[in-house]
């Protein structure tokens, strides 16, 4: 993948936990989503319970990718190497990664089709 996650920062602290990742290719982010996924013997397995799907995005190679757990609103720093922190927020107020019972999966969905339900 394009994408890959580095770690999870500040876990269990709602303020500041953050999964950060980094593009080792250029890529639109908007390709990408994180599902929150349960863990168990040390595996992930079939059960999620949120997902976060990025915006459309230009992210180039090298650049980092943070996801706050908590509400914000989507901002970009320019690091001193010239790469950039793209930053976006869950807009959740409780810690989603506290626990070792579930844990992010980082998945590349460039294609996909919805069902969009009648007015009732």
């Amino acid at each position: 993948m394009r994408v890959v996650i580095r770690s999870i920062a500040d876990r269990g602290d709602p303020e500041k936990e953050r999964i950060v990742m980094v593009a080792r290719k250029a890529v639109n982010i908007g390709d990408y989503a994180i599902l929150e996924a349960g863990y168990d013997a040390g595996s992930v397995n079939t059960y999620t319970r949120d997902s976060f799907w990025f915006p459309d995005k230009d992210v180039d190679e090298g650049d980092y990718v943070v996801l706050y757990t908590k509400i914000g609103n989507d901002k970009e720093k320019v690091l001193k190497s010239g790469k950039r922190s793209h930053f976006f927020y869950w807009h959740e107020e409780k810690s989603k990664w506290g626990s070792d019972k579930m844990a992010p999966v980082l998945l590349q969905v460039e294609q996909w089709s919805a069902f969009v339900p009648e007015d009732t």
